[in-house]
C-alpha cells in the first residue's frame, strides 16, 4: 500500500537550501540570504497564491480535514505533495499521476475512507481527479483547489525565492512544463539568466509550429502531426490563420497583421470563435502585437 506517514515541516525550514543541495565548484554567483530551490518553490508558491487566506489557515491547523488538489499536469504530482508537508502534518497524502506506481487496491481505497471518517488529514494530489481518484474523496472533499499553469506572478515570485531578486517581467511560457521551469531558475543564478531561459525554452517548445506556420500557404492552416511534425491536414477558413500569429506575437512579439484584427462576417462557428478569443488574449496581454 502506497502512503505517507505523518510528517510536519516548518515552511520557513522548506525554503532553505540543505547542505546537501547546494552547488558544488565553481561557487555561486549569489550567496547573500537563504533561498530555496525551484523544485520547493514553484508548487509551495502556487499551492499559497491558489488557496485563500482561511483556506490556508484550514490547511495548516484544522484536525480533521480532506484536501483534494488538482494539479496541472502528472509532472506537478510529487513537488505538489511535497509543498502540501511544508503546509502542515497529515496522516495520508494519496497521490495519483496515472502510472503503475501510484495505482491503488481496492481494499487500500477503504482504509484510506476509513482515515477519513475517523477524522484524520488526508490530502489527494492528482492531475485528472475524475478519472483517477475515488469518488468518495472527490464528493466528501472540505476543500477542492485546481492549480493551473502558473501566472506571472507566481513565476516572478518563484525567481525571488531561489535568486534572491524578483523580476520586473517573465515571458510568456508557452508549452512549458513542471521540468521546464525547474531546468530553467536555478540556485545560484540571477533572476535575469531565469528570465532568458523561460524565453529561450518557450520558443524551443514552439519552434516547430512556428517554423511550419512561418509561410502562409493558400490551402490553409496546417494540422501538425506532433510526432512526425508533418502535415496531416489543413484548416482553410481565414479565421483560423489567427493561431500561428497569436503564437507568433507571444513568442516573438511579431505584431498582428492588420486583416486579422477583425473577424470575418462570413465565417463559421468555430474559427469565427476562436478568433475573437485570440483578439481577447491579445487584448489583454499582448497589446503591443495590436499595435496599441
Amino acid at each position: 500500500m502506497t502512503h505517507d506517514e505523518t510528517t510536519e515541516t516548518n515552511a520557513t525550514d522548506f525554503f532553505e537550501l540543505p547542505d546537501d543541495e547546494a552547488p558544488s565548484k565553481p561557487p555561486p554567483r549569489r550567496q547573500t540570504g537563504k533561498h530555496s530551490t525551484p523544485r520547493k518553490a514553484l508548487p509551495l508558491i502556487l499551492l499559497q497564491d491558489a488557496l485563500t487566506g482561511a483556506e490556508l489557515r484550514r490547511v495548516r491547523e484544522a484536525r480533521s480535514l480532506l484536501l483534494l488538489v488538482k494539479v496541472p499536469s502528472p509532472a506537478w504530482v510529487e513537488s505538489v505533495r511535497d509543498a502540501l508537508r511544508a503546509l502542515g502534518s497529515w496522516h495520508e497524502i494519496e497521490v495519483r499521476d496515472g502510472s503503475t506506481r501510484y495505482r491503488r487496491k481496492p481494499e487500500d481505497v477503504g482504509e484510506v475512507a476509513v482515515r477519513i471518517g475517523d477524522g484524520l488529514r488526508v490530502a489527494a494530489v492528482c492531475h485528472d481527479p475524475a478519472a483517477l481518484l475515488p469518488p468518495s474523496l472527490i464528493a466528501c472533499a472540505d476543500i477542492s483547489v485546481a492549480l493551473g499553469p502558473p501566472s506571472d506572478r507566481v513565476i516572478r515570485r518563484a525567481i525571488k525565492a531561489v535568486t534572491g531578486t524578483m523580476p520586473r517581467r517573465v515571458p510568456h511560457r508557452a508549452g512549458l512544463d513542471f521540468a521546464d521551469l525547474v531546468g530553467c531558475i536555478r540556485v545560484g543564478d540571477t533572476a535575469a539568466a531565469a528570465v532568458r531561459r523561460l524565453s529561450e525554452a518557450s520558443q524551443a517548445r514552439l519552434g516547430t509550429l512556428l517554423a511550419l506556420w512561418s509561410e502562409p500557404d493558400p490551402a490553409g492552416l496546417p494540422i501538425i502531426d506532433t510526432e512526425s511534425g508533418s502535415v496531416a491536414g489543413r484548416m482553410a477558413e481565414p479565421g483560423y490563420a489567427i493561431i500561428p500569429a497569436l503564437a507568433a506575437c507571444a513568442v516573438a512579439g511579431a505584431p498582428l497583421p492588420a486583416g486579422l484584427q477583425d473577424p470575418a462576417a462570413d465565417e463559421n462557428y468555430y474559427p469565427a470563435t476562436l478568433h475573437l478569443l485570440a483578439l481577447t488574449a491579445a487584448n489583454m496581454r499582448y497589446r503591443p502585437c495590436l499595435g496599441r
